[in-house]
């Protein structure tokens, strides 16, 4: 495998466009990187207090994951009934696969996995989500 190696000018004209889509890309996967983070740790010590306990960050964190999870059930459940309405129907061959809901955080199980922080992210609308491209924003989670 090779490695290229480009050297970009930002005062170049040519090189200016290069230079800013990269700072822009960079700078999103840094937030969405730390937005992840936030949401993970919140959520392990959150989850391990009593509501009483909380502080607000993990309130606010805690009512997100639930909220996500709940959605992202909830949309793959729909999706289910209207594959199984096809197959019945006859327009699907296959008989459509029970839906694997997410699981929600215990305080044995707390961490949230990629697929988990995703469905949340994108059930939410987080903004920072959404403010980058699809394939960037699922690498930096």
């Amino acid at each position: 495998m090779r490695t290229w190696r480009m050297i970009f000018n930002p005062k170049k004209q040519k090189d200016a466009v290069f230079c800013q889509y990269f700072l822009t890309n960079t700078t999103d996967a840094r937030r969405m990187y730390n937005t992840a983070n936030f949401y993970i740790r919140n959520t392990m010590t959150g989850i391990k207090k009593s509501p009483e306990l909380r502080t607000s960050n993990e309130v606010e964190v805690l009512h997100d994951v639930f909220t996500g999870i709940q959605k992202a059930n909830k949309a793959r459940d729909i999706k289910y009934q209207k594959d199984l309405e096809k197959y019945n129907k006859g327009l699907l061959d296959k008989h459509p696969k029970k839906p694997k809901h997410f699981p929600y955080p215990t305080t044995k199980e707390w961490f949230l996995t990629y697929n988990v922080l995703d469905a949340v992210f994108k059930y939410t609308h987080n903004e920072v989500y959404y403010s980058m491209n699809s394939q960037l924003n699922q690498n930096a989670i």
